[in-house]
């Protein structure tokens, strides 16, 4: 599973399939690439079931690192405004938005 061939295979099924994250930096995203490839390689089953596996898994993990980003984002945008103004109803849309996607992967 962690041949060179396959590796590009799942990389560029990942680009075909607009699986990255905006918001999710390129040094996790690539950490997260090799991470779930290790251990999915662990699996006593064809290659094509762990390609798939590996799919499946990543969509969920880094659907899980893109809320992360973004509440880390936000919260360092209320930390600089903490002392002069309340949140703004964007941002408290923003944060509501960000705790269903929470509850959802935590389900």
């Amino acid at each position: 599973m962690d041949a060179l061939d396959n590796k590009r295979f799942l990389w560029d099924t990942l680009i075909e399939q607009h699986l990255f994250k905006e918001d999710v930096s390129v040094e996790k995203t690539q950490i997260l690439f090799e991470k779930l490839l290790n251990e999915i390689n662990q699996l006593e089953v064809s290659l094509d079931e762990k390609n798939k596996s590996f799919l499946e898994e990543w969509t969920k993990q880094i659907n899980a690192a893109s809320v992360i980003a973004r509440s880390e984002m936000l919260e360092e945008r209320m930390k600089q405004k903490q002392y002069t103004q309340p949140p703004t109803v964007s941002e408290l849309a923003e944060i509501k938005q960000l705790l269903y996607r929470i509850l959802e992967i935590l389900e």
